[in-house]
């Protein structure tokens, strides 16, 4: 009894997998349409991933290459700022590290993109490969996969498989979030997702989006 109940159990993980792995939207440029309104293409991998599953690198808020160590004192994005000589609002492209490591058009998502994203589609906690982390289906069917990567705090990776911090290219303006060096991000878990500001200088994954052209 105890051995048929096994088998049960590991034909139903086994069917779970495959039914998630089914799902993940695989094309040959690497960039899927998911049919948003705004037409905007997400790339199937984050910034130094291969595969959808694989987190790839890390990088802090402004600066373009990954690094050994994550803290407040190794920052070293340049001084950015906008025409009215504030703390950016945007980054450039040569402060982005979508648009300086895969060359444009990529470029980082903003917040408003992360927005459509999570608004316009169909979201669930899933395991990919033996990847924890959420796939976003489209309005059209095609869905892309964004792994729990964590972030790395000092030279430690933590929340691996439990959180997925995503940079945007959207720094915090002359608001509060000036004061406390916080940039804006996609935050997602088991349970919610959302955008929210966080620490500049810690290491987040990065996934690159690019608008549509004929």
């Amino acid at each position: 009894m105890k051995n048929k109940l096994f088998q049960i159990a590991l034909a139903a993980i086994l069917c779970a997998t495959l039914w998630s792995c089914e799902k993940v939207t695989k094309t040959d440029d690497g960039w899927v349409d998911l049919g948003l309104p705004s037409g905007l293409l997400w790339a199937s991998c984050n910034v130094g991933a291969e595969n959808p599953q694989d987190y790839g690198d890390y990088f802090a808020w402004g600066e373009t290459k990954p690094k050994a160590n994550y803290t407040e004192a190794s920052y070293n994005c340049r001084d950015i700022y906008d025409g009215s000589n504030d703390w950016a609002n945007k980054l450039f492209s040569i402060d982005d590290a979508a648009t300086v490591n895969i060359g444009a058009p990529a470029r980082m998502p903003t917040k408003e993109d992360f927005e459509e994203l999570y608004n316009c589609c169909e979201s669930e906690w899933i395991s990919y490969k033996g990847k924890n982390g959420r796939i976003f289906k489209g309005p059209n069917g095609n869905s892309i996969f964004l792994p729990a990567a964590g972030e790395l705090s000092n030279t430690s990776l933590k929340n691996v498989d439990k959180y997925g911090n995503y940079w945007s290219s959207n720094g915090g303006g002359t608001s509060e979030y000036w004061y406390e060096n916080l940039a804006m991000y996609l935050f997602f878990n088991e349970d919610f997702f959302t955008t929210d500001a966080h620490r500049r200088w810690t290491g987040q994954s990065v996934r690159p989006v690019k608008e549509y052209t004929d």
